[in-house]
Order: C-alpha cells, then structure tokens, then sequence
C-alpha cells in the first residue's frame, strides 16, 4: 500500500487553513481558503501574509492587520492557540477592488519534539453571510458594530497589558541581577574591615598577658568582630540559598558525635549564662549527609535557644532514630518564653523576627532560622516548632539517614575540625615583633592591596622574615612586578586599574610563569577560588584570615619556589658538566686523529719540514694532556 499524500489530504480539506512559517510567511493553502479569499495559490506561497492580505486603504479604521499580526506574535511567543474574535477583514477581488469580509480566526502553534515553534495554522470561517443576515435588524447591526469596536479596543488593551508585563519581568531580572550584585559588594565591603580589626586583634591577645586589663577589652573586639563576621556570613548564605548555589556534599559519618560537638560550643556560654545544658544521645548512629550544612543548622538552631532562655532556665539538645522509618530526629528544646501558635510558620521567614521592635530584647538579623529550613529542605528532611514540656520552643529536626539513590557519599571530614586545632595552637603562641629588613639575601615579597591599612598589615607580618614592597593599584603592582621580580606576589582581586585576576593573566602571559601568586579576597566562594586558580594563581586566601596562616602559606610557596629554581640550577650544572665533558672528547679525538696524521706524513718530509712536524705533533700532544687534566681535575 502505498503512503499517503497529505499535501493532497490538507489542500482538499472543507475548511478554510493556511499554513504560516514562525517569520509569517506563507507554506501552504487550502483549497477552501484560496476560493473565500480569491486568491491563487501559487501567487500567494512564499510571500508574508500581510503582503497578501494588506488592510483596505479606503477604510480608515481597518484594524485587520493589526489585530491579526499581534495574535500571531503572542502565538509565537507563548506557543498556545490563540482565538480571535470576529474580525473585519477586507478582501481584494480579480479587479484589485476591496470586497468588505468579516471572519473568525484562530491561530494554533505547531511545535517541534524539540520545543521548536515550526509553524503556526491559520484557520479562518468566513461569517460575512452571517452578519449580513443581521444587518437587516437595524438594531442588531449596532450591537455587532459596538461588539467589534470592544472587541478591537479589548485586543489593543491586551497589547498594553503585555507590553507592561514584559517591561515587568525585565525589571523584575534587572532588581534581582542588581540584588546579587549588592550582596557581592557587600562581601567584599565587609569582609576586608573585618580582617583590618580581627587579625591585629588576634596578633595583640597572643602579646598582652591574660592578667592584663587590655586584654579584656581586646577579647570584647575579638568577640564582637567574630559576631559581625558570623552575620555577614548568615546574609550571604541566606543570598546562596535563595539563588540555588548551595550544594549538598554527603558523606557518612556519626550523627551523635556531630550533635555532641556542636552542644559542646556552648558548653562555657551554658556555664557563664546560669543555664543547665542537658545533651540526650544514643551511643552511635550512622547517616549519610553533608555535615558543614548539619552543623550550621544544630549551631543556629541551639544559639538560637541561649538567646531566648533566661538565667536558670534550661537548653536541651537530643538525638534519636524515627521509630518505624529511616530517619533521625533532632530536638533542640529551650525554657525561654515560647512561640507563639500563630507566629510558628512565619518564624521560618527571611528577616523575621518575633520581638522586631525598637526595645526588642533579642539580637540578631532574622535570618539564623531561614537559613535552618532552607538547609533542612536542601536535605530533604522537615523542621517544625512546637511547645516544649520545658515551657518554651521544641524544634524538631527531621532529616534521612540515606543519602538519595544515585548521590555519591565520601567519608567523615575532619579537615575542618583539624584546622581549627592548628589555628588555635598557632595563635595561642606570641608574634614576634615585625620588623622591615632591606636584607638583599631575603626573598622578595611584592604586597598589592588598594586597602592601605590591610596592605600595612600584611606588609609588617611578613617583614619579620622577608623584604616586602608595596603597591596599591594593579596597574602599579604589575610594573613593580615588572621591575622588581618578587620571589612571591601577594594580592586583592577587586583593586583599582587593574584587578588581580587580570594582572595575574598578564603576568603569566608574559612568561612570569615561575612567580608564585597568592591571592587573598573577600570572594569567599567557591565559583572566585576556582576562577583565580585558573586564571594561574598558586593559592587563595579568604578574608578575614588568621596572620599565622598568612606567614605559612607565604613560606610554602616561597620555599616551593626555592626549591624548584635550586633543582632547576642543579639540572643546568649538570648539564653544562656533560655537554662539556663530550665537547672534550671530541677536541681529543679530533686532535689525535690530527697527530696520527702528522705522524703519518713525517717520514715523507726532510729538513726543516720534518723539523717542524715534530714541533706540532709535540704541541697537540700537550694540549691533549692539558685536556685530559682538565676533565680529571673537574
């Protein structure tokens, strides 16, 4: 059996379809719409409908163009059918005269498997007759007149109407690019005074002695520096989790241990604050999740319970497996006032606060427990509030312990855990006192940071053990890098003239590939480190940072670089001896195969000829054994 024509099929269909591309331009014809619109179709294929189809010139309110042309752009934006009310169309006969028309369009998407819009089918029904029956009731005629006009005037306002929404939606992308944008600045902004008060703050407790009076009021700077820190920290976050950069990293690991180091942080507040905390877990229990984002949750939601339970009151923290599923529990429950049945949703909220007012008891930005539910839902587990047998809050953590089939689960970290011992061993240890040193045996180290009391600081750290030159512009540090040749580069990536991820793509693209660079930025995220890495830094430093661990990823890369230009001196040695070792033994060889030469000659010679043949074979020999000496005494 043969296929079947469907070009012939469609042509031969009663009703009256044309077949548009997405460009509005004619594809194929019915044969009932050619013969209502007098048209031919080998005339009519291939050229824009409104080409074909223009409005009558005598009429000057003809809104058929118009009106139709505006159905088929939403058809090919919104790719959905489009029915058009009855329109006033005129058509053009053999003569070129315009023969008055009114129809009733509907425009229908035809959409690719790949979500293309391929074409758009343009059926007409001619309903001239219809209201021509109609006009012989004066009245009638009217009301149909009057329908058409609110019909147009409807279309027109609906073409208003889109317009203001897409003006809408393009200033609703353009707020939120700008939103982002703003918290980036406000990275950046906060983060570089964060580290101009934590770091000498940190360098003068490990100085001043724990009996001395400064000592108290620099642990009061400490505290309160880390507490902005940690609400810069909660904006950001709160920003990340709202845009879906937030990704989940599961590995296995003891979900008791994890909720009895995170009460243990506030052990001493529990002591100080008069509150009996009180920890309920079971010796161990397995799960698979991401334990940075476990740990940030159990953090705000127990600081979140301290702030709100009175002296004497009490914090209880508590673990178990969900009877009858694979889930575990976490219950964090306070003695503070309670919240109240209505407000137990919207507590949830971004910047929500109970007690928001301007006496309001309780500090914070509102954010610590939106972080919670949007973690919590990153972990596919539920958090939900409650009151408490204690009198105040339950919190009721519920999270998996399976990660989901198919995501791959790493083992427990403890870098973290480690890195914090380190830092607090280090810091615990006096500094000795910066001093600048024009020692030209020290390696150089070239500091570029726009921040002139950050650019002092880093100067001064590391003038104990290097020569250090500042620049404070990326256009400047560039030349001094130039000039200088530092063995190490230390620099911003947001700096004036020039950022640091340009100068460091210039620098490499100069061939400066042997100097190391170490980045130090607000940018903490992952998306900037990777980028600066690419772009040829050797290492990255998040601000605010520890001084300590500024002097020692300064060494290792300074050291690194020593070493490799010791080995690559070494290497140029040795090949220097080998090249010229084989440079000798080739002199040798060719000067003895001179000498047997000469020798072979001598006898052929008489007099003053042979005279002088021996003279030169006695020279060659000697230079060969000058030679020879030379390679053995090397």
């Amino acid at each position: 059996m043969s296929s079947p024509d469907f070009r012939l099929i469609f042509e031969s269909a009663p009703g009256c379809f044309l077949v548009l591309d997405p460009d509005f331009t004619i594809v194929a014809v019915s044969d009932a719409y050619a013969q209502s619109t007098m048209t031919e179709r080998d005339l009519i294929v291939g050229q824009n409908v409104f080409t074909i189809f223009p409005d009558n010139p005598d009429d000057s309110g003809a809104e058929g163009v118009q009106n139709l042309r505006a159905s088929l752009e939403r058809v090919r934006r919104d790719r959905t059918t489009d029915v058009m009310p009855v329109q006033k169309y005129d058509i053009r006969d053999s003569d070129g005269d315009f023969e008055e028309r009114f129809w009733s369009p509907t425009n229908v998407p035809v959409v690719g498997s790949d979500g293309v819009l391929r074409f758009i089918i343009h059926r007409v029904e001619d309903v001239t007759d219809h209201l021509r029956l109609q006009r012989s009731d004066e009245a009638q005629q009217r009301e149909v007149v009057a329908q058409s006009s609110a019909a147009a005037r409807a279309s027109r306002e609906l073409k208003v109407a889109n317009a203001e929404l897409a003006e809408l939606n393009r200033r609703l992308t353009e707020l939120d690019t700008l939103k982002n944008r703003f918290f980036a600045n406000v990275s950046h902004e906060l983060r570089t005074p964060l580290t101009l008060i934590l770091a000498p703050v940190e360098k003068l407790l490990a100085e001043v002695p724990a009996d001395d009076s400064r000592n108290w009021l620099l642990d009061v700077v400490d505290r309160n520096a880390r507490l902005l820190l940690q609400q810069v920290n909660d904006l950001l976050d709160a920003s990340r989790l709202e845009s879906g950069q937030v990704d989940v990293e599961y590995a296995e690991l003891d979900l008791t241990e994890q909720v009895r180091q995170a009460a243990g942080f506030f052990e001493s507040r529990a002591v100080d604050l008069g509150i009996e905390l009180r920890v309920q877990t079971d010796s161990q229990m397995r799960a698979e999740t991401d334990a940075e984002h476990l740990n940030r949750i159990l953090l705000n939601v127990l600081s979140n319970a301290f702030k709100v339970t009175p002296e004497g009151g009490v914090v209880r923290c508590s673990v178990q497996r969900e009877p009858g599923a694979e889930r575990a529990v976490i219950e964090v429950a306070d003695s503070g006032p309670g919240i109240p049945a209505d407000q137990r949703e919207v507590i949830f909220e971004r910047f929500r606060q109970l007690d928001g007012g301007p006496t309001r008891e309780v500090p914070g930005t509102g954010l610590g427990l939106s972080i919670v539910r949007d973690l919590v839902d990153l972990l596919h587990g539920e958090v939900g509030v409650d009151a408490a047998p204690e009198g105040g809050a339950l919190f009721r953590i519920a999270l998996p312990v399976a990660a989901p089939a198919g995501a791959p689960v790493g083992q427990e970290p403890a870098v973290e855990r480690a890195v914090e011992r380190e830092r607090q061993a280090t810091t615990d240890r006096p500094d000795q006192v910066a001093t600048r040193s024009d020692d030209p045996t020290r390696p150089l180290v070239l500091v570029i940071e726009d921040n002139r009391d950050l650019n002092e600081l880093v100067c001064r750290t590391l003038a104990e053990q290097y020569r250090v030159h500042a620049a404070f512009d990326g256009e400047t540090g560039l030349a001094e890098a130039r000039e200088l040749e530092p063995r190490l580069v230390v620099c911003d990536v947001m700096m004036p003239k020039l950022s640091g991820e340009d100068l460091i793509r210039t620098l490499r693209a100069e061939g400066a590939g042997s100097v190391p660079v170490l980045v130090m930025s607000a940018r903490a995220e992952e998306g900037a480190r990777v980028a600066m890495l690419q772009a040829g830094a050797n290492d990255y430093l998040a601000k605010p940072f520890s001084l300590t661990e500024l002097r020692v990823r300064t060494d290792n890369l300074i050291n690194s670089s020593l070493l490799a230009e010791r080995l690559h001196v070494a290497q140029l040695s040795a090949d220097r001896e080998r090249i010229a070792t084989d440079l000798h033994e080739r002199v040798i060889g060719t000067l003895f195969d001179l000498s047997l030469q000469l020798g072979g000659v001598r006898d052929l010679a008489a007099g003053r000829v042979q005279e002088r043949i021996d003279a030169t074979m006695s020279r060659v020999d000697s230079v060969i054994r000058e030679i020879r000496a030379t390679i053995f005494e090397a």
